[in-house]
């Protein structure tokens, strides 16, 4: 009969481990430094993962740095902290991008696809429920909160693009999750999303971007949903650093045809803010104009969508020009503009 024993560690420190290989793909965990505390481990535990976790409920685990690796996704974050007895999560630093590089994603993809990398501050996640987790495999936490985060997303058009694929909006995505979700919400403060497309015959770039961006996604939960439950996004940023903007889109969970209702809002502003865009992608410029109000609001489901957009302007003067650059005005650019 083997021996019982438990054992108690205040603090493990471990200095450049050795990598950890996941299953037969080879997939790679990584961590540079890791300190643990409060640790309880017996000969009962230590060869069973759930059994491991409800014995150590008010641990506390550090790690600097850290990476995941797979033939699709890295991840990396930097100064990872768990603290049990405070349900917290935190993390100075989070990246996310493809494992191979852009031009190799897009140059074996056969139909247009989007490029996404994502880098943020600090991430904090609050009110991580580990007994949940531990109990059934869910995820019940009261806020996820991401300080300046930098979303990329790159899409060339000159593949061509693949039609008669439905899209799942956010409802659908978050119901096909397989295991028990529920968070109260999801924070952004000061985030920038960048967005970039690639014309297919001038190849010439064209990026549209939103600064200091803030948003929140609320309510967010696939089980226990009652008729009075909806999806709720809201955020406040600017377009490509010029004019602010109000978006909210709300979208029932009940709803069989996942009806959403979107309202979109834009500050007065001039108009030739939006030059870097249109120049490289339509051959367009704008010489002069102003918005004095734009507004949105639209209603949608699955099988149908209506709405009306209202943007009233003055003074617009627009020039043609070729290849996303200007050149000497001819009679012909002169008519046409």
């Amino acid at each position: 009969v083997g021996s019982t024993w438990t054992a108690l560690v205040n603090t493990l420190h471990l200095k450049n481990p050795n990598k950890f290989f996941l299953g037969n793909t080879r997939n790679q965990l990584q961590f540079a430094e890791t300190s643990i505390g409060n640790l309880n481990i017996s000969s009962g535990n230590i060869i069973d993962i759930n059994s491991l976790l409800k014995s150590n409920l008010s641990a506390w685990i550090r790690s600097t740095t850290g990476q995941y690796i797979d033939s699709v996704s890295t991840f990396k974050w930097y100064n990872a902290e768990y603290n049990s007895s405070k349900r917290t999560l935190q993390l100075d630093s989070f990246t996310y991008h493809p494992t191979q590089p852009r031009d190799s994603v897009i140059a074996n993809t056969p139909y247009q696809t989007d490029y996404i990398t994502l880098n943020t501050g600090p991430v904090k996640l609050n009110g991580f429920n580990l007994e949940q987790y531990e109990k059934n495999n869910s995820f019940y936490a009261d806020t996820l909160e991401l300080a300046q985060p930098l979303f990329t997303i790159y899409r060339d058009k000159a593949p061509p693009f693949l039609s008669g694929i439905e899209k799942p909006l956010p409802v659908d995505m978050i119901a096909r999750i397989p295991f028990p979700v529920a968070m109260k919400k999801v924070r952004i403060d000061d985030g920038t999303l960048a967005y970039t497309e690639k014309h297919p015959k001038t190849r010439a770039e064209g990026t549209i971007l939103l600064t200091h961006m803030n948003a929140e996604l609320s309510n967010i939960k696939n089980r226990n949903i009652t008729k009075e439950d909806s999806l709720l996004l809201t955020m406040n940023a600017y377009l490509i650093d010029s004019s602010l903007l109000h978006l909210m889109v709300k979208e029932s969970y009940l709803d069989s045809l996942s009806g959403f209702l979107m309202t979109l809002k834009l500050r007065p502003t001039t108009l030739s803010f939006l030059n870097p865009v249109i120049m490289p992608l339509s051959n367009v410029k704008i010489i002069s104009g102003t918005v004095d109000s734009f507004q949105l609001r639209a209603i949608g489901h699955d099988n149908l969508s209506i709405g009306e957009m209202q943007m009233y302007y003055r003074d617009l003067r627009i020039k043609i020009i070729k290849n996303g650059e200007e050149e000497r005005s001819s009679i012909v650019g002169d008519i046409a503009s």
